[in-house]
């Protein structure tokens, strides 16, 4: 991933690294050979580590790590170079200017050309960094155009400066219709994506393994039918499977204010998903987002509650972040996790309740990494991570699901105090409010979306709260008013419109004790725009004015209303008529009654909780069955 920070990427590779380094006379006679030489048989000795003896790689580490620390003070960032950029014989940098690499180029081959190894084969998707070099030390001089090589066995294309997933990968393991376990096993294995580029394709192999290993390893033995018809179609797909792109940089040249980690967790029945994003905010307030890793992997073959899933997932998530701030040199300002689980976000925000041993233990991993401050919830079909638990086929294998471009960066989003996803364009110095300065982003097709229907549960109208409470007197008040009397269609339209305007313009706000201070809000305030003049029923001249009876009648009705109002609704809106009483919250897996208007006589349907969603309070009010 260091590989992936700055704009300026190099790599180099150590001629013979092994052979630079000598063997002790003493243990020479270890590394004796035969050799046949004019019909006699002689012995000889290597006087340097080779290639495939078990520490060769641990002695020649070391002799290069010397290198570097004996010229640390002179040339200190050889040092880290050594330390954070060489994997065995191959350096891979990631630098910000032509002049910082030319300086490493030169520093680094002058200090391990002291313990006697050489830089050589240089290479560089920045043609003015290959124009420094020296054509003898450059990977194919003769070329101009740089060609494809591997990075730690991932093909990097230097000239396009991407990673790249090709086609041939699925190409070394033939999958033919008599494919075994074994054979699918040795599949799964040789794709390398260490990246998780392609890890939502990838993990619906490792479902079909899964699942064959469920019946039993049956290791030479062609897939049964049930697992063989699905792998069949992931076989038939592989012959259009197109070459997956990904681009190395991260950052670009412009000066950066801030960066993020956002981090996306997802879990099913057969997967759990991690993948990691950085969200860049440059000193000219444009925005850019980019792919750092993902993973998938499939749920434990001991079955698991979903709530349980999801905070397994969330346990990989912290993790996965942690590793990414160690492993890359760039400075994380701020780190924030997703999920889409609410039970798992209750979870972090309760650490003080006594939690059974196996969440409890979960929630201190993840809590040692982060604090619950930092887990927002998201929902399923906004959540990057679900595509890895769900799967792709191999049509929505494409670059654009990875790629650091997206319709909203034009935009300069970011995101305020309320984890809401704003525009901050050119309107952002104008003298109007800051909510039209800077309105919401509002789009679809998997972007962020931030407005969500939240349904109540069925038959629980107490979850409504205060509209329902509106609700409720309207229609008890309505009825003790009417009682049994027949309205005509005017009549009732009409007392049903002043009773509304009536309802909707009671105060929300401080009622002025000052003539001249400000009106309190209103609902109609909302609703209209403005505050209607609600003249009380009768403020008119009787004798200039002709009014049907009809009318009169609704007045009459609408005055009997609004004085049941004033006694019945206003009073009641300070105390509370039910969950005044602690009882024991519902838990997943807890079994309970169903029972409902329909429910036949005698019936006693039973149903399990698979979710619950607790209140502000704690207090669980409303599960999932």
């Amino acid at each position: 991933m260091r590989f992936r920070e700055n704009r300026i990427a190099l790599c180099a590779d150590i001629e013979q690294m092994f052979m630079q380094v000598k063997v002790d006379p003493k243990d020479r006679p270890y590394l004796r050979f035969l050799w046949k030489n004019n019909g006699r048989i002689e012995t000889y000795e290597y006087t340097s580590h080779i290639f495939g003896a078990t520490d060769s790689s641990c002695i020649a580490s070391y002799a290069l790590r010397r290198s570097a620390h004996d010229n640390a003070k002179t040339y200190p960032s050889v040092q880290k170079v050594r330390e954070w950029n060489i994997y065995m014989d191959d350096l891979y940098v990631a630098v910000s200017s032509p002049n910082e690499a030319s300086n490493i180029v030169h520093e680094t081959r002058k200090v391990l050309a002291t313990g006697g190894f050489n830089l050589t084969e240089w290479n560089s998707n920045s043609q003015q960094v290959l124009d420094l070099l020296n054509p003898d030390i450059r990977l194919n001089p003769e070329t101009s155009a740089p060609q494809c090589q591997k990075v730690l066995g991932l093909p990097w294309f230097p000239e396009a400066d991407k990673f790249v997933i090709e086609q041939k990968l699925f190409h070394k393991i033939k999958l033919d219709e008599k494919t075994s376990q074994r054979k699918l096993l040795r599949f799964v294995a040789s794709i390398f994506d260490p990246l998780g580029i392609i890890a939502p394709f990838t993990i619906r192999f490792r479902k079909v393994l899964q699942a064959a290993w469920n019946h039993g390893p049956k290791w030479d033995k062609p897939l049964q039918l049930d697992e063989n018809s699905d792998f069949e179609n992931l076989r038939k797909e592989l012959s259009s499977f197109k070459d997956v792109h990904l681009p190395r940089k991260l950052l670009n040249e412009i000066p950066i204010s801030s960066i993020e980690l956002h981090t996306f967790t997802d879990a099913s029945e057969l997967a759990l998903s991690a993948v990691s994003y950085i969200r860049i905010e440059h000193i000219d307030e444009s925005v850019s987002v980019a792919f750092v890793i993902g993973k998938a992997r499939v749920a434990p073959i001991k079955r698991m509650t979903i709530p349980n899933l999801e905070l397994q997932a969330a346990v990989y998530g912290a993790q996965l972040a942690q590793f990414v701030r160690d492993e890359m040199d760039i400075e994380i300002h701020k780190q924030v996790f997703w999920s889409d689980s609410t039970t798992v976000l209750y979870w972090l925000r309760t650490p003080e309740i006594c939690h059974r041993i196996f969440i409890a233990n979960r929630l201190a991993k993840i809590l040692d990494v982060c604090s619950a401050q930092d887990w927002f919830y998201i929902s399923s079909t906004r959540n990057p991570a679900d595509d890895g638990t769900r799967g792709y086929n191999v049509h929505q294998m494409n670059v654009n699901s990875l790629s650091s471009t997206s319709r909203s960066v034009s935009l300069s989003p970011y995101v305020d105090h309320n984890q809401h996803l704003r525009a901050r364009g050119r309107l952002s110095k104008a003298l109007r409010l800051e909510t039209a300065r800077f309105p919401l982003i509002l789009v679809g097709n998997n972007q962020s979306v931030e407005i969500e229907w939240v349904f109540n549960p069925p038959a629980a109208p107490h979850f409504g709260r205060s509209w329902e409470r509106l609700m409720q007197i309207f229609k008890l008040s309505l009825y003790k008013v009417i009682g049994s009397r027949t309205l005509s269609d005017d009549i009732l339209w009409t007392l049903v419109c002043e009773i509304e305007s009536n309802m909707n313009s009671r105060p929300l706000t401080n009622v002025p004790s000052e003539i001249n201070d400000p009106l309190p809000l209103t609902p109609n305030h909302f609703l209209l725009g403005r505050s209607p003049l609600n003249y009380p029923p009768g403020l008119f001249e009787s004798q200039k004015v002709t009014v049907s009876r009809s009318w009169k009648s609704a007045q009459e009705l609408a005055s009997h209303f609004w004085n049941r109002f004033l006694r019945e609704y206003i009073p009641n809106q300070q105390t509370r008529s039910k969950w005044n009483k602690t009882s024991e919250n519902l838990n997943v897996n807890d079994l309970v009654w169903l029972l409902e208007d329909f429910t036949p006589r005698g019936l006693w349907p039973l149903a399990k909780v698979i979710e619950i969603y607790p209140g502000s309070d704690g207090v669980v009010r409303s599960v999932k069955l």
